[in-house]
């Protein structure tokens, strides 16, 4: 069975999506009109705190918005099957599940940092010369590629694929929460 929209829900998404971009840039343009305003440090202090309260719930109806779209996107057992799709005035977005990583071990991992960027020619030999680099250099080197893999208390899983590891071989590794965002 097909789902059918009402014309009149559609609108009203419309309407307030079009409020919702309108309204700040309404706001700006009454304040930087009203100098009084500007005057009023407590009028000031007033809108300042009105706009931290509508962030507030801004990020309530955000995390609700995903909540309602993974779902929206989710088949009879509860995982999403829609995973990628264009949206007219957006561009591709993409439903993904993220990997939660824990119990990371730091020491196999440096050792394996080290191992496999001190076997790099370019780390230890000059790439126009192809002379041996002072030890400094070296270091430097070095310091610099553990800092692309290693952060103070987890791996950093960019630099750990770049340089050939994988990075669940150094920590427990579990499916994560569904995100929602767009691709690009």
């Amino acid at each position: 069975m097909r789902r059918r929209h009402d014309p009149g829900v559609a609108l009203s998404f419309a309407s307030a999506v079009q409020q919702l971009t309108d309204f700040p840039a309404e706001i700006q343009i009454e304040l930087e009109e009203d100098r009084d305003a500007q005057q009023n440090r407590d009028a000031l202090a007033v809108v300042y705190f009105a706009i931290r309260h509508c962030r507030e719930l801004l990020a309530v109806l955000e995390r609700d918005a995903e909540r309602w779209i993974i779902a929206a996107t989710a088949g009879a057992d509860g995982e999403p099957h829609f995973t990628r799709w264009v949206v007219d005035g957006i561009g591709e977005v993409i439903v993904t599940r993220h990997k939660k990583r824990t119990g990371w071990d730091m020491d196999a991992l440096t050792a394996a940092v080290i191992a496999r960027v001190m076997d790099e020619p370019r780390t230890i030999y000059d790439p126009d010369t192809g002379e041996l680099l002072p030890y400094t250099a070296i270091g430097a080197n070095l310091t610099k590629r553990l800092r692309e893999c290693i952060g103070m208390y987890q791996g950093k899983v960019t630099g750990i694929r770049d340089i050939g590891l994988v990075p669940s071989d150094f920590c427990n590794e579990q499916p994560g929460e569904w995100k929602f965002e767009p691709s690009f």
